[in-house]
């Protein structure tokens, strides 16, 4: 099932990815991501000023490798196409657009599996009772 988005007055498609790439994917971009998993649930829950959202970032550059998570928002990108079924031309792209196809990827790829999975209920669930909460 292909899914659209506007971005700057270019249309991209995007599909799910067939089930074992879907999974390698989803491995992958967990693995990359997995530094900012904290700043990731705070964004995802809403909460924090700008200013806590950029520190959080910063924790996670500080954290990250480079390498992988550059490789990580090309392939996401070049998961996506243009009119006509072409390719997403990354060097066309401004820094901002890259990451806005690269996160609409994202999204079709995993937002049905996070908002069904235990993932999805970790990240919005209260902590059980007597626990302390994050």
């Amino acid at each position: 099932m292909a899914s659209n988005r506007t971005i700057n007055n270019t249309v991209y498609t995007c599909e799910k990815l067939p089930a074992d790439q879907g999974l390698a994917f989803f491995l992958r971009t967990s693995k990359v991501l997995e530094p900012a998993k904290d700043l990731l649930m705070f964004v995802l829950s809403g909460g924090g000023t700008d200013e806590e959202v950029l520190a959080g970032f910063f924790r996670f550059v500080k954290d990250m490798d480079a390498a992988q998570v550059h490789a990580l928002v090309i392939d996401a990108a070049s998961h996506c196409r243009t009119e006509g079924n072409q390719p997403v031309v990354i060097g066309i792209l401004t820094l901002t657009e890259l990451l806005q196809v690269a996160q609409y990827c994202l999204e079709v790829q995993f937002r049905d599996f996070l908002a069904d999975s235990a993932v999805g209920t970790f990240y919005t669930a209260p902590p059980p009772q007597g626990e302390p909460s994050a």
